[in-house]
This record gives C-alpha cells, structure tokens and sequence, in this order.
C-alpha cells in the first residue's frame, strides 16, 4: 500500500486503494493510476512557485477585461482601434469614389472639347450625304429645265 503525504494532514498511511478510484485530501481528489509497488511515495502538495499550473493562463484572461489601457480594458480598446481604423477605410473608399467620378467627369469634358466623337462625326456624315443627294436633285431638276426651253426655242 503507498504512503500519501500531504502538506496540511501530514503522511497519511495504510490507505486502502483501489486503482483509478479518487483519494480524498483537503477537498481535493487525486487518482493513481495503475497499481502501485510496495514502497512507493507519493507527495501532495501546493504548487508555490506557479510551476505547471494555470495561474499565468487565469492572469492572462485577467487582462482582458483590467482597465489597463487609459481606463479601457484591452478589449474596449481594441474594439476602439477596429472601429476608428474601419471609419478612416469607409472615408477613404467615399473620397475615392468621389474623385473617381471628378476624374471621369474630367476626361468626357476634356475628350468634348478635344477629341473626335465618333458619333457626332457620323451624324454630321449622314447629314452631309442628304444634302449632297438633295442638291444633286435640284441640279438634275434644273438641268430638265434648261434642256426643256432649249428644246422648245
């Protein structure tokens, strides 16, 4: 049978033990494993210097919510960060956008003034063609005219 030592009761002896049921200490429960020798020690005892516990992770998860930061927690201040880095990316697409439509306002005008439209040139094609036909009609027309009193003098 193992001896269990532990820091308030001091060595318990001659425990009956049954492998895999809990041993109870000071309002904890410990459980072995596999059967023990004959001899074996076991020591019980609190964990002083913090080494393999989880108070750095509990300390940790302290922080979260610890007004560390200007009297904001690191969350409320993260959460701050997100929101005035979202705010200058939505005024930042806003005012591009904004420029984008100054720039292509910009270029029609510049391209009106400037370059070629292709779709008032043929206009002013089509129109051109009706008026030469016209004209060529009115001259056909007169030519009549004229072969018509030569012919009748």
């Amino acid at each position: 049978v193992p001896t269990v030592y532990s820091n308030k009761a001091g060595p318990m002896q001659n425990l009956t033990y049954t492998s895999g049921e809990a041993i109870n200490l000071d309002s904890y429960e410990v459980v072995l494993r596999n059967q023990p020798q004959p001899g074996d020690r076991f020591t019980i005892e609190y964990n002083k210097d913090g080494y393999s516990d989880n108070r750095n992770a509990l300390a940790m998860s302290g922080l979260q919510s610890a007004e560390l930061v200007d009297g904001f927690s690191y969350q409320n201040a993260y959460g701050q960060l997100l929101a005035t880095v979202g705010n200058a990316a939505g005024t930042a697409q806003t005012n591009y956008l904004a420029d984008k439509a100054v720039l292509d306002a910009s270029e029609t005008a510049l391209q009106n003034v400037s370059g070629v439209n292709l779709d008032e040139e043929a206009t002013k094609l089509v129109q051109y063609q009706q008026a030469y036909t016209a004209s060529t009609r009115i001259i056909t027309a007169y030519q009549q005219m004229f072969d018509s009193l030569i012919a009748a003098l």
